[in-house]
């Protein structure tokens, strides 16, 4: 008995696919206490048993540790089996007559150390292979299919081979391009006009980075084009299916999938970030997180961050900031040098060094004084003639109400809205004759004042005594 089917029926699992589903080792943290099994059992690389808790209550490095503590871990469990590469799988690409083109090989495991390795062949004439495809070669999986689909099919497009063959079991047409993320051409586009296209992207950076270049590419061309990826926890196409997804799984997935569109993969594109070169991270961060109308609404002045909220720049606490900067960074991947992406992980240095790269990015003159336009705001109003209102900048000489933008810079607005047509203050007025009867100066004098004072502006240079 092989090790993961010891460990099968040690925990008393049932079979699940290639894969066994069993209660998680942790059941304390489900509900019900997982009667449901959530944790699978399926085979590492090395050959070994390898547990996962679908309903994500731990990693698999701690339920590897319960097994072993449990002593549920066949002797040698987690020693290789073998290492030497086997081929799993062939996947044959054939013209549009059915004739084999070529071969996609899929070993396991694959070669340092990863998990798998795909190599490419061509029928030689003699019954053998030459290992090499040329480009002109090169078409999509299942191309007789697909010409072959009705006008109305809709075209699954994922990111392998082994997905495609899973959705074909279900009743699904289904391509994919030869060599993975990352390997799509032009022609291939060409093959898919005026068909109705679905691309089912892998669940991560690269492969949701792939199902927009594909879609991005088919924009356009094809008859529609939308795009989906299997729901969390799941990594693709063909792992959903093999824990249990149905057709009718995927025919909903497909029709709640959103038309693609360039806002639409902007939206959902991976956040990719170079640790060692913090400025473009900061630019990034202003251009998602504070940019309204189309500019920067964060600045740093005198020693403090400030955000338009919409009337006026209130001051962040730096503590808000540094918060806002690890939320932003743990969104973030990192660009390894093979292509693959990884998590940013921001750590306290990291995150120092993004916060002074924002306040050189946001830095506002230490001798700019608020109110101020910013941007070469091109407008004929002094600041100081401007009073921000709940509802727009009030341009005191004339009663013109302006809408509120981010090129008015200000320390505070008011929290009610102006209104030309409201009545004479009529209380307010009786109380100034109240005071002064016959001064009509002292009146006014008084006006003004609360009118220096709602503005808050000091440069009139005034000191007001009550006597």
């Amino acid at each position: 008995m092989n090790p993961v089917d010891a460990l099968a029926k040690a925990l008393k699992a049932t079979r699940h696919g290639r894969s066994w589903k069993a209660r998680c080792l942790f059941p304390e943290r489900h509900n019900n206490r997982d009667r449901n099994p959530s944790m699978s059992i399926f085979e590492s690389t090395n050959g070994g048993p390898m547990l996962k808790c679908q309903a994500g209550c731990s990693t698999s490095t701690e339920l590897m540790k319960e097994a072993r503590r449990k002593d549920l871990l066949p002797d040698r469990a987690n020693t290789p089996v073998s290492r030497t590469p086997r081929v799993v799988a062939k996947y044959d690409y054939l013209d549009k007559r059915g004739d084999l083109l070529f071969q996609v090989v899929r070993k396991e495991p694959g070669a340092d150390g990863k998990k798998k390795s795909f190599s490419q062949r061509r029928p030689d004439g003699k019954g053998g292979w030459i290992w090499n495809v040329p480009a002109d070669l090169r078409t999509l999986y299942r191309l007789p299919e697909i010409l072959s689909a009705k006008k109305k099919k809709r075209i699954l497009v994922t990111e392998g081979e082994k997905d495609v063959n899973a959705l074909r079991r279900l009743g699904f047409v289904g391509s994919c391009n030869p060599g993975g993320a990352g390997k799509w051409e032009p022609k291939y586009t060409k093959l898919l006009r005026g068909k109705r296209v679905i691309v089912f992207g892998d669940n991560d950076p690269a492969g949701q980075k792939h199902a927009h270049k594909v879609a991005a590419d088919l924009y356009g061309k094809a008859a529609s084009v939308r795009v989906m990826f299997a729901p969390a926890p799941y990594k693709d196409a063909a792992e959903w299916i093999e824990e249990g997804a149905t057709p009718k799984n995927i025919r909903k997935l497909a029709k709640n999938a959103p038309q693609w569109t360039p806002a639409l993969a902007k939206s959902q594109e991976p956040l990719v970030l170079d640790p060692k070169d913090p400025v473009p991270s900061a630019r990034k961060f202003i251009a998602r997180w504070f940019t309204k109308q189309g500019k920067r609404t964060l600045v740093f002045h005198q020693g403090d961050f400030r955000t338009w909220n919409g009337t006026y720049y209130p001051e962040v606490p730096g503590d808000q900031m540094r918060a806002c900067a690890y939320r932003f960074l743990e969104k973030a991947m990192v660009e390894s040098k093979n292509g693959s992406l990884k998590s940013f992980k921001p750590t306290a240095s990291k995150v120092t060094n993004f916060i002074d790269a924002l306040r050189s990015e946001a830095i506002l003159s230490a001798e700019t004084e608020a109110p101020t336009w910013r941007n070469g705001a091109a407008n004929n109003s002094p600041p100081e003639e401007i009073l921000s209102c709940q509802n727009g900048l009030l341009h005191l000489p004339t009663g013109d109400l302006q809408p509120h933008t981010p090129d008015f810079y200000n320390h505070n607005a008011l929290d009610y809205a102006y209104d030309p047509n409201a009545p004479k203050p009529e209380k307010w007025l009786k109380f100034l004759k109240q005071l002064w009867p016959k001064d009509k100066q002292a009146r006014k004098t008084l006006r003004d004042i609360i009118g220096y004072l709602l503005t808050a502006d000091t440069r009139q240079q005034k000191i007001f005594l009550l006597l």
